[in-house]
């Protein structure tokens, strides 16, 4: 899996215009065969910043994407930066979910996850 993040600074005039290239590509790339997700985040205390996130199965799927006519345009909307974006492709190698939070506070603090026995004690009587 492979994320690819982009944080880019707006300017007053350029926020929105920004916003609209980003939001126009995010349908598309989420459409490819090879994307997770697309995500657009902006900061609350901080007007300035806005993060555009895609995370891929493969590197072959990212590559493509990166060749595709939706990605010039989030290098439009990073050519109207204010400041040098900050672009970002990490890996990931492996995933782990709620068994890290098991491992390592069930053995430690087991009224801690106390919520975690009840959530499953629902789920079994669901079944």
């Amino acid at each position: 899996m492979i994320i690819s993040a982009v944080r880019i600074a707006a300017g007053p005039k350029t926020r929105d215009e920004m916003l609209a290239i980003l939001f126009s590509v995010k349908g598309p790339t989420e459409s490819e065969p090879a994307c997770i997700s697309c995500r657009i985040y902006t900061e609350p205390r901080n007007d300035k910043n806005i993060t555009y996130e895609e995370v891929w199965q493969d590197e072959a799927g990212l590559c493509r994407h990166l060749r595709s006519p939706h990605y010039r345009k989030v290098l439009a909307a990073m050519d109207l930066s204010s400041e040098p974006p900050e672009v970002k492709f990490s890996t990931v190698l492996r995933t782990e979910g709620m068994e890290v939070i098991q491992r390592v506070l069930g053995k430690a603090d087991p009224v801690a996850m106390s919520w975690t026995k009840a959530a499953a004690s629902r789920s079994d009587r669901e079944e």
